[in-house]
């Protein structure tokens, strides 16, 4: 039997540092899927999904390392010796119990279709955000900071025309207009008595 393909909300059973068929060192995370989310109604409750166990493996070649270790990184692992993610090691870094999101794929492999999961990037669902550096950042205020000022001004503007949601002092009459702060030329021809009426 097989899960179908999507993303699921799991919570840990167990790890193992070992090695693959091939000899590649590889960390073994196993879970069991306890609901999966349901992409047309985001937010909502989980759909129910079978309880088997399965496992997400990360691969520690030179090819591999780096996405292997920022993936353990964002559920937590911080520690600074391969051995911390080894269950015989004393005070390893263990993960029973911990829930995570993971994703099932399917794929093709010996002429058969195989689960294949692996965890969900977090802030994405999924989606691997490369981060701007700040020289591109800088460049991105240069191009376009006018805009984002103008859209701040308009947007303080706006809200100082809100209506100020608070109940009136004792013995002042409830506010039923909105309030509008004076202009800078408002101001300036009051203090110069030329308000016009």
């Amino acid at each position: 039997m097989m899960f179908s393909q999507g993303r699921y909300k799991a919570t840990v059973t167990h790890q193992k540092l070992g090695e693959s068929r091939n000899g590649t060192p590889q960390f073994v995370l196993s879970f069991r899927p306890i609901g999966k989310y349901d992409l047309e109604r985001p937010g909502e409750e989980l759909l129910p999904c079978e309880d088997w166990e399965r496992s997400a493996f990360f691969y520690f070649s030179s090819r591999a390392v780096d996405i292997s270790l920022e993936q353990l990184h964002e559920i937590g692992f911080r520690g600074t010796s391969f051995f911390e993610l080894d269950p015989e090691t004393p005070g390893f870094c263990d993960f029973g119990g911990l829930t995570i999101d993971v994703i099932c794929e399917h794929e093709a492999y010996q002429g058969e279709t195989k689960e294949r999961w692996r965890l969900a990037r977090t802030g994405g669902g999924g989606l691997e955000v490369k981060k701007l550096d700040d020289r591109q950042t800088r460049k991105l205020d240069a191009l376009f900071g006018r805009k984002l000022k103008e859209l701040a001004e308009k947007s303080s503007v706006h809200d100082s025309m809100q209506q100020v949601p608070t109940e009136p002092e004792p013995g002042q009459p409830k506010a039923s207009e909105p309030v509008a702060h004076a202009s800078e030329a408002e101001i300036e021809a009051a203090e110069q008595d030329q308000v016009p009426f």
